[in-house]
């Protein structure tokens, strides 16, 4: 519960950010939030597969929660894309007199994976030390 609670902060506090303006005040605000996304997201996809896990060797389940939390990952960047390119960000940009940009281009897309990545690295090292 702990870990869906923590993963809608991070959501909300993302909303917090665009509407406050705070990934043009604080550039690098998106780093330590995709970490701690790739942190909660891959203890919870842990917990909640936890005994198909126990059924892996550790580099084999270390490799397959990798994977899916690329995907994870992956989906969140097409969410930003869409949001962009599709939705609501240009009415969105009108009613906050400022240019609302999730998706800012491909190295902002490879940064923020990497980042998901990381935090996914740190969430391994805690699961795989007490072996899942």
């Amino acid at each position: 519960m702990l870990l869906i609670v923590s993963l809608v902060i991070i959501f909300a506090l993302s909303w917090a950010g665009v509407f406050y303006k705070w990934f043009i005040l604080v550039p690098w605000i998106d780093i330590p939030m995709h970490i701690a996304g790739g942190f909660c997201m891959a203890l919870l996809v842990a917990s909640y597969y936890s005994s198909e896990f126990k059924k892996l060797s550790q580099p084999f389940a270390f490799f397959t929660l990798l994977g899916l939390m690329l995907a994870i990952g992956v989906f969140w960047e097409f969410h930003e894309f869409i949001f962009d390119h599709i939705f609501v960000a240009r009415k969105l940009s009108d009613d906050l007199n400022y240019h609302v940009v999730l998706q800012g281009n491909s190295f902002d897309t490879m940064k923020d994976l990497t980042n998901d990545i990381l935090g996914t690295l740190l969430a391994s090292l805690a699961l795989f030390k007490r072996k899942v």
